[in-house]
């Protein structure tokens, strides 16, 4: 088991990559920053067989799968991994390479999800970009920064919520799967084969492509 707790500049940047399990990322005011990973495997000598690197500095924070493949037996383990982060929601967040579902709290900074085996929720989200969901997303927006929005290749049902008061516009490209909107105020408009979705007043681009489910699409 693994506990650190550690200090973060605002727009730290924060990586996680390689774990074997779900990731929860609690987001709060401040800089303080928790890191708290729980280490399994099935014998004492598969645990032994990697390591969980923690490595922080006042502007960032990296967490990452170190297996010792080169020791005699450590080829091919079975493992697995809990990791929880309380971190300040100013940081950008990368994630990739993650074995398990992810919850992310609200975030400023840009978050960034790729390689995701189990489901991802993002509670609220300014700026970020995704790619190569295996089982779905479920995403709130409040608002959308100047970065941007960029959601591609993902397996399984896409929940977009919009905050009530945003105005925004959406491009959907190459989605396999109905879509649903549950807001009155969207207006959809279809172009060859992508659809625009106007929210509100419209505003900054969210772009959405490459979905193999379906898309759910409504306020909150």
């Amino acid at each position: 088991m693994i506990n650190k707790t550690l200090t973060l500049d605002p727009n730290s940047r924060v990586e996680v990559s390689g774990i074997a399990g779900p990731v929860n990322i609690e987001t709060t005011d401040g800089n303080a920053a928790q890191v708290h990973i729980v280490r399994m495997a099935q014998t004492q000598r598969e645990l032994r067989c990697y390591e969980t690197l923690v490595k922080s500095a006042s502007n960032s924070l990296s967490v990452r799968h170190n297996q010792h493949s080169q020791r005699p037996d450590c080829d091919s383990i079975r493992s697995r991994r809990q990791v929880t982060l309380k971190l300040p929601r100013t940081v950008e967040l990368d994630l990739s390479f993650i074995g398990g579902e992810v919850n992310v709290g609200e975030i400023e900074g840009v978050v960034r999800l790729t390689n995701i085996v189990g489901r991802a929720v993002v509670a609220q989200a300014q700026a970020a970009e995704i790619n190569a969901l295996a089982n779905g997303l479920s995403l709130t927006l409040a608002r959308v920064g100047d970065r941007g929005i960029r959601i591609r290749s993902i397996v399984g049902l896409v929940e977009l919520k919009l905050a009530r008061d945003l105005n925004t516009e959406l491009r959907f490209d190459n989605v396999i799967g109905c879509g649903r909107s549950v807001s009155p105020d969207l207006t959809v408009t279809r172009a060859g084969g992508a659809y625009r979705v106007r929210a509100g007043s419209g505003g900054a681009l969210i772009s959405v492509s490459g979905i193999n489910g379906n898309v759910q699409l409504g306020r909150v």
